[in-house]
């Protein structure tokens, strides 16, 4: 009986640390692009939570590129900018709907980011002493 509860308590921390840590995970960027773009024309109840998770998709891997910039490169956006600015950005570029189904949703993020690198604005030390 202690083996089976072992067992048993080992497959269930085996499936447990499987689960994506960080909430919803989209695996074709023509999803991402969909959940995005439902939050900025609609505004029903379900559109809205789609734009939630994607914006929250967004950030996640906004945060992880931001860690792996250079000193001194910065987005052109960020925060509540970024899911707006990603439906733009593969509006223009053009996200079908094939190569949106091949396309990762994180690759496709980090393509919109790196299009959208500039150097990080630098404060006038006259203005705002450290």
């Amino acid at each position: 009986m202690k083996v089976a509860r072992s067992l048993a308590c080992a497959v269930a921390l085996l499936a447990w640390s499987m689960m994506p840590a960080h909430g919803f995970v989209y695996r074709t960027a023509h999803g991402l692009y969909r959940d995005c773009a439902a939050g900025t024309s609609e505004h029903s109840a379900a559109a809205q939570q789609s734009y939630q998770r994607c914006a929250d998709y967004i950030r996640r891997i906004f945060n992880n590129w931001n860690l792996n910039q250079d000193n001194g490169v910065c987005s052109r956006y960020y925060g509540d900018e970024l899911p707006k600015a990603y439906v733009d950005y593969w509006r223009v570029k053009g996200l079908g709907f094939l190569s949106g189904t091949f396309i990762s949703a994180e690759t496709s993020v980090n393509q919109f980011l790196d299009s959208e690198k500039q150097p990080c604005p630098t404060p006038d030390l006259m203005t705002n002493p450290p």
